[in-house]
């Protein structure tokens, strides 16, 4: 759908809306002045490009989010084996946090320790992820991401 025919139709909305509402008898002028085709049309396009980024950039986000959160939880698998890689893993990880000066407790659970080393030190996000990664290993079962829709 070209943006001509995405204004046209919203036009065409707002300007049925404009006319349903002003049929109605309003107590408050401010509501009239605010319910004009301009502020109607308007919102209706940015809600359009809103739907567009959630249906695409936003899903895709989360996809790529979920595939790298997954590739954290495979590795920590791996090193809570009893193998040679595993130890291997858990040495490299250790190098790496000190190489780059991460810092944790001591008591940190391993997947906090990884998620903080991929997706830096930005506490919030860190904590989050810890959170859905730890709850994974709970429940020995992976999370699927929700629907990428902001509704949900």
């Amino acid at each position: 759908m070209t943006q001509t025919t995405v204004t046209t139709a919203v036009n065409t909305i707002a300007n049925n809306a404009v006319v349903t509402a002003n049929a109605e008898s309003f107590t408050n002028d401010n509501a009239k002045a605010m319910l004009t085709t301009n502020s109607l049309s308007f919102i209706e396009l940015l809600k359009n490009e809103q739907e567009v980024w959630a249906d695409n950039a936003f899903k895709n986000s989360n996809d790529l989010l979920y595939a790298i959160l997954a590739k954290c939880y495979a590795k920590y698998e791996e090193m809570c084996e009893a193998t040679e890689n595993a130890k291997t893993l858990r040495t490299q990880l250790d190098d790496y946090m000190t190489l780059h000066n991460v810092a944790v407790n001591k008591k940190s659970h391993t997947l906090h320790k990884i998620v903080k080393c991929v997706f830096g030190a930005d506490r919030r996000r860190v904590s989050a992820y810890s959170i859905v990664l730890r709850t994974a290993n709970v429940n020995k079962r992976w999370i699927q991401p929700r629907s990428a829709t902001l509704n949900n």
